[in-house]
């Protein structure tokens, strides 16, 4: 990445309980700053502890804006409760939310922020169907995406009183919404450029995105096996016919070309990524983040909740 940009800088922040002692009193790596703390972000230990921890430190330099935005590749809780307690929520935000573009032109939001669900309520989804136009609109590239909640179900009476709840408030929206008349169940995606804002809970949307990303994986490996099994003739045929589909499959669907989505709803820029991203998903979590930040996405959406907060009567 940096071979790349020359005005790039990184900054790696890292506990010393987890960083290898050959690292320890460095303060470049191969041109990237290293700041050590002392510890690592992990919720079983004390609170004290937790406020020295790394991602801690990295979202006070955020802050103070000693770095433009922040690649999160650790423990997805502490990055949302420190972004919260740190960085703050934007003004009438009721909490944050995870947007992940994947596949295509689609957007699942939440995919982990609010990985509980309990205690939510039908606005949290309605702030989250606008976090996820204004990110689709102007991240994405999609003019006019096709919002629609999550559920078991395309009858109105399917689902929990919450969802169902939901329905209902984004129906209110206005007419630059773009609302689906059902719920996305089965076909969550459309089709493969669907342009479709899928809102969920926290908990629901990540068990949702680890799936699909496991069921790809699984795909993968199940056919590849297939190919390997048939008569060298058809393995022939098959390795030369399916050769570029399989590659394209693995570029356009596989978790590491989608390897950074922002946390939405903070006053800042905080990408999370999974926590066993290898050098190819930080590669590319990289260039996701410097076009993320060319977007503007905060302040458009800052407008957007500002906007409708003002039109409700």
């Amino acid at each position: 990445a940096l071979s790349e940009d020359r005005n790039l800088e990184l900054i790696l922040v890292a506990g010393k309980d987890k960083l290898p002692e050959k690292y320890s009193d460095l303060i470049e790596i191969d041109g990237v700053v290293l700041e050590p703390v002392d510890y690592t972000y992990n919720s079983n230990r004390p609170k004290s502890e937790q406020l020295q921890s790394s991602i801690y430190r990295i979202m006070e330099l955020h802050k103070k804006r000693e770095v433009d935005a922040i690649i999160a590749p650790g423990d997805t809780r502490g990055s949302v409760v420190s972004a919260v307690k740190v960085l703050g929520l934007m003004e009438n935000v009721l909490s944050p939310a995870i947007a992940t573009h994947w596949p295509r032109t689609n957007v699942l939001i939440d995919s982990g922020a609010n990985a509980t669900e309990f205690g939510m309520k039908p606005e949290n989804l309605l702030q989250f169907a606008i976090f996820g136009k204004i990110y689709s609109q102007n991240y994405v590239g999609v003019e006019n995406p096709l919002i629609g909640l999550l559920n078991i179900g395309n009858e109105d009476t399917k689902g929990p009183k919450f969802i169902r709840k939901s329905r209902k408030l984004l129906n209110k929206l206005d007419g630059e919404y773009n609302i689906s008349k059902e719920y996305f169940e089965p076909d969550v995606f459309g089709e493969l450029d669907g342009g479709r804002v899928v809102v969920i809970g926290g908990f629901t949307g990540n068990i949702g995105l680890k799936f699909s990303e496991t069921t790809l994986a699984f795909f993968h490996e199940y056919l590849s096996r297939e190919v390997k099994n048939q008569s060298f003739f058809r393995k022939l045929c098959a390795k030369i016919g399916l050769a570029v589909p399989l590659a394209h499959l693995k570029r356009d669907l596989n978790y590491e070309s989608y390897a950074a989505a922002p946390l939405l709803g903070i006053n800042g820029n905080v990408m999370i990524s999974h926590g066993r991203s290898n050098a190819q998903a930080i590669y590319n979590a990289i260039k996701i983040t410097k076009q993320y930040l060319e977007c503007d996405i905060n302040n458009k959406l800052k407008e957007e909740i500002k906007r409708y907060v003002l039109s409700k009567p």
